[in-house]
């Protein structure tokens, strides 16, 4: 009796297949679930740390990242004061985010300073960053401190490293 086997073409098209629809649904899964396009404090301050990184080196123009208490956004604004919201959290999250001075020495950090803030970063058009901690406090949240890398843009948490 012969055996029956898949052919290498169909085995091809229904992989193809199962890959167009997973894109399709990963690219509009916002849509399927609208809590999905909701940014977390962190994944927002990542987000727009990357986004003012980016476009400072393509567009060769310093950007800043900076948190707007009185409406709680998140924003990449350029110097000529032109501002993109990333995320924005509303008053009853009570969604803190601070920028500190990085005042490492080496590989030690020291405590940070509760009353010294920047208002915002800046993201320089040759692809680093003013060097900098970024405190993220929400209403039942534990407190949480990341470190900016001032050159790829990227958040480190250093919470338990503190002093």
């Amino acid at each position: 009796m012969p055996r029956r086997a898949f052919t290498l073409l169909e085995v091809l098209v229904v992989i193809s297949i199962i890959a167009i629809s997973a894109t399709v649904l990963a690219v509009r899964f916002d849509v399927l679930v609208p809590a999905a396009a909701e940014l977390s404090p962190f994944h927002a301050t990542r987000e727009a740390c990357a986004r003012a990184a980016h476009k400072a080196w393509t567009q060769k123009q310093a950007h800043f990242f900076r948190f707007d208490e009185k409406t709680g956004a998140v924003l990449v604004e350029t110097s000529d004061g032109n501002a993109e919201t990333v995320a924005s959290f509303p008053a009853e999250e009570k969604v803190s985010i601070k920028i500190l001075p990085d005042l490492r020495d080496g590989n030690t950090l020291f405590s940070l300073p509760r009353n010294e803030e920047l208002s915002r970063i800046e993201f320089h058009p040759a692809g680093c960053a003013t060097p900098a901690f970024i405190r993220i406090s929400r209403a039942g949240k534990k407190t949480q401190t990341y470190r900016l890398d001032p050159f790829s843009g990227g958040l480190e948490d250093v919470s338990s490293k503190i002093l």
